[in-house]
């Protein structure tokens, strides 16, 4: 039987212990309370619920698993099932394509200190964590501006070399802290995320981020850096008030370490799914939902076939892009079908490659280079290579992956490659290795999702909230937890909602 959604002081020592190592900081047990969106838990005893309730959970992603397992624990009747061949969904770790013991993960990566129920499991399932990066100090920040590149360091000790028209107060903060400096007054003003829906806030979910950081006096430089390094499809389709919602999140894990499963977050989807056994069912695509007052008929197909599967109670655990192409008899509320119909997910096209050696510094201090032209963002996840070669991870935003969508996997490799090579002359023929993944091409037709202008505040209290026995559950239905935590938290709230309806009165 489960204990609390949120970690003990006792189970964040322990955590620590596994962490080790002088680089990661103690995580203590208010770290873990920030962040936790959720209350404290204990699902009732499997003989207090209530007979005859089978419930069938879609999606085996975070959301879908942590619901499952919940329910698992409080004694439910339980099945899962995954249109994929794998459970995970967007967790996916990819190991045994690099040398060296390299692996990558090309989904859900980092957690934080506001990573409460994350690091539950983790716990739970005796999983260790570390670091996600193993630089010391001050690495370095390259910026490829006009067709040339710099060092961060170099714009920040004589400003004028700044190829951009950048506001004086702007070039200290660029590129990293530049979208912050502007959000961050608001944010602190909103204080908590629980707050964002407030009524005072709701004139920045009617403009735009673009519209915001005009208003706010941002250049137009500014502005264009920002598009190349924000996590959207594009600064004029978002909400700003989505994008102050996270930056608001963001101030839970701030001055935290950023932490990953050791040898990757696939491990936690490993381990829920051992736990789950013969519950859990892959390559069940769902087409239709039927509700009577007998429940509710799923119509699935598998490998082929048209299977009909009955429950009380059934777990949406999947991105609304999924939910569109599902029926429902009857329809879903005007409401819950538009913001289905039209929740934006912000695309994300990565490329992965393996060198020869790290030749872009002599001391292998390169974080990250940012580019105003199409490579947008190149990460240095070198740390991961025991040896002397190098990983690069091009990672290319929102409107940037358009010159990508029509791509197979080689010519988004060759146009890697080219920017590469345009960077520094001479790497194409360092690169030995190529791994590439475009979420748009994936089932979810996206990284995660976002609000645009005008949504957030009609639409997401409504997003959670159960339609009779549909619950629903994924990162896209939380509003206060980010990323993996969201969707942990979501399908563990659905749980929740599930066993109260069970429990006798």
């Amino acid at each position: 039987m489960l204990g609390f959604y949120i970690i003990t002081g006792k189970k964040a020592l322990s955590l620590t212990a596994h962490a080790s190592g002088d680089t990661m900081r103690e995580l203590s047990r208010r770290d873990f309370l920030l962040g936790a969106s959720s209350l404290a838990l204990v699902p009732p005893a499997a003989q207090a619920l209530a007979a005859g309730g089978r419930v069938v959970v879609v999606g085996a992603g975070l959301a879908g698993l942590a619901a499952a397992y919940d329910l698992m624990e409080a004694g439910v009747d339980v099945v899962v099932a995954e249109q994929a061949e794998r459970a995970g969904g967007r967790i996916k770790t990819v190991r045994d394509v690099f040398d060296d013991g390299a692996w990558v993960d090309v989904g859900g990566q980092t957690s934080g200190p506001g990573y409460a129920n994350f690091f539950y499991f983790a716990t739970l399932f005796e999983l260790e964590m570390e670091p996600q990066s193993v630089f010391r100090g001050r690495p370095e920040v390259l910026l490829d501006l006009e067709g040339a590149l710099y060092t961060g360091s170099e714009l920040r000790a004589d400003p004028s070399r700044w190829p951009v028209d950048l506001h004086a107060d702007e070039r200290a903060a660029a590129p990293l802290r530049l979208l912050n400096q502007y959000l961050r007054p608001v944010a602190e003003e909103i204080g908590e995320v629980s707050r964002v829906l407030e009524p005072e806030f709701a004139r920045y979910d009617e403009m735009s981020l673009a519209g915001f950081l005009e208003k706010a006096g941002a250049s137009p430089a500014a502005v264009r850096l920002i598009g190349h390094t924000a996590n959207y499809n594009s600064l004029e389709t978002v909400s700003a008030l989505s994008a102050l919602r996270d930056a608001v999140r963001a101030l839970f894990n701030a001055g935290g370490q950023a932490l990953n499963i050791r040898n990757g977050n696939q491990a936690l989807i490993d381990a829920f799914a051992k736990r789950l056994g013969d519950r859990l069912h892959t390559r069940c695509s769902l087409q239709a939902v039927s509700r009577n007052e007998a429940g509710v008929t799923l119509q699935f197909e598998t490998q082929g076939k048209r299977e009909l599967w009955e429950a009380d109670h059934v777990v949406l655990a999947l991105p609304f892009t999924a939910l569109r192409k599902v029926r429902f008899e009857p329809g879903l509320p005007a409401d819950r079908q538009a913001i289905i119909d039209s929740l934006p997910y912000t695309q994300v096209a990565q490329t992965y490659l393996q060198t020869t050696s790290r030749f872009w510094s002599d001391e292998d201090k390169v974080l990250a280079v940012y580019s105003d032209g199409p490579l947008e963002r190149l990460f240095n996840a070198s740390s991961r290579m025991q040896g002397e070669k190098g990983l690069l991870v091009n990672w290319v935003n929102g409107e940037g992956t358009s010159a990508i969508r029509g791509m197979d996997s080689k010519e988004q490799a060759e146009f890697a490659i080219r920017e590469l090579e345009r960077i520094w002359p001479g790497s194409r023929r360092r690169v030995e290795k190529i791994y590439t993944n475009d979420w748009g091409k994936s089932y979810a037709e996206g990284a995660y999702a976002h609000y645009a202008p005008g949504q957030l505040t009609r639409y997401a209290r409504v997003i959670p909230e159960p339609i009779g026995p549909l619950h629903f559950a994924g990162e896209h239905t939380e509003l206060v937890a980010p990323g993996m935590e969201g969707a942990l938290v979501s399908g563990r709230r659905a749980a929740k909602e599930i066993i109260g309806s069970l429990a006798p009165a």
